[in-house]
């Protein structure tokens, strides 16, 4: 009658896959090794695909939290030996500018820490098909 439209916020599939674990923002963003804002972006904008693959592998246990200890050898050794990739290619999966991956691969940048997370997943043979549901691809 008055003009008012009651809404209600749809949630994006992050949120969903972190409370189905029973996580907080908090708890996901240091299994990310991100900080909690970044969750709750993810959670409010667009999540890149890379990301929410590797939160649904690791909240659904089909990947352990891997340590982070990647070096920018390590990610031009994972990129051109494990994946087979180009630079591009990389950047392209993880949404990130094609620059960026060769300033981490020299050491002149540091990448950010779910991109060290989702690469050590993929060197100890996570294979990167896997969905969000329960059945993988």
């Amino acid at each position: 009658e008055h003009g008012i439209v009651l809404t209600t916020l749809s949630e994006g599939e992050l949120a969903v896959l972190r409370r189905g674990a029973g996580l907080t923002q908090l708890e996901l963003a240091k299994i990310l090794r991100v900080s909690s804002a970044q969750v709750a972006k993810w959670e409010r904008d667009a999540v890149p695909a890379a990301v929410l693959s590797l939160a649904g592998a690791l909240l659904s246990r089909q990947v352990a939290t891997p340590a982070t200890d990647v070096s920018g050898d390590d990610i031009r050794r994972i990129r051109t030996q494990v994946l087979k990739w180009t630079q591009q290619q990389l950047a392209a999966e993880l949404n990130r500018d094609y620059a960026a991956v060769g300033q981490w691969e020299r050491g002149g940048r540091r990448a950010p820490g779910w991109v060290l997370v989702y690469l050590q997943a993929v060197n100890n043979g996570w294979s990167r098909v896997h969905s969000t549901e329960s059945n993988s691809a």
